[in-house]
């Protein structure tokens, strides 16, 4: 019963929140001068690091191992039961 009023409660707060930022970006509601302010800028945050190109080159290993057998071999219809 719990689950039942808490999903019910998390509903409407999700509703509310999602209400409150449509209508923000649709009234074209800026955040106030002291929250800009305290916000870090993005340069500072992180630095771009350009690295050389790599080139991958692989290679398959001859191998004699059968990794996969046809349905003649071994028929689906024999092993189910």
């Amino acid at each position: 019963m719990i689950d039942r009023i808490f999903f019910a409660a998390f509903s409407f707060c999700l509703l509310v929140v999602a209400t409150l930022v449509l209508a923000s970006s649709l009234f074209g509601i800026e955040p106030s001068a002291a929250a800009q302010a305290r916000a870090v800028p993005a340069a500072s945050m992180a630095r771009m690091v350009q690295l050389p190109p790599v080139e991958i080159v692989g290679r398959r290993l001859a191998s004699d191992a059968t990794l996969a057998r046809t349905e003649a071999e071994a028929p689906a219809a024999q092993r189910l039961q």
